[in-house]
């Protein structure tokens, strides 16, 4: 039974989700992009998914997997309470994806 889960599972990681960055470039609600540093995946392709959605957090829990919930759920748990706490855009001191929305709530 192992051997059928682990198979679907591969074959939704090689066929899904099938969103283009111009999709992803359309959501406007805040987005918590969560990922272990040690997926089966390559952190590239979150970091682009990450910069790709314009209200995006990116938070990459070092020391776990795409088991990131169980192997540091308190960690994760923390991560996710702050997210919640503040969903307004976020204000970053030196920004480099941010800068031109962060110009514009400074001047207003």
């Amino acid at each position: 039974m192992q051997e059928v889960i682990i198979r679907k599972a591969y074959e939704v990681w090689n066929s899904e989700p099938t969103m283009t960055v111009p999709q992803l470039s359309k959501i406007n609600c805040p987005v918590l992009v969560l990922t272990g540093d040690d997926e089966p995946f390559s952190n590239q392709h979150t970091v682009e998914l990450y910069e790709a959605i314009p209200n995006a957090r990116l938070a990459i829990v070092p020391g776990s997997s795409h088991f990131v919930v169980k192997e540091k759920p308190k960690f994760v748990q923390q991560l996710i309470k702050d997210f919640y706490r503040n969903l307004d855009y976020p204000i970053t001191t030196w920004p480099r994806l941010r800068k031109e929305q962060t110009e514009k709530l400074n001047n207003s």
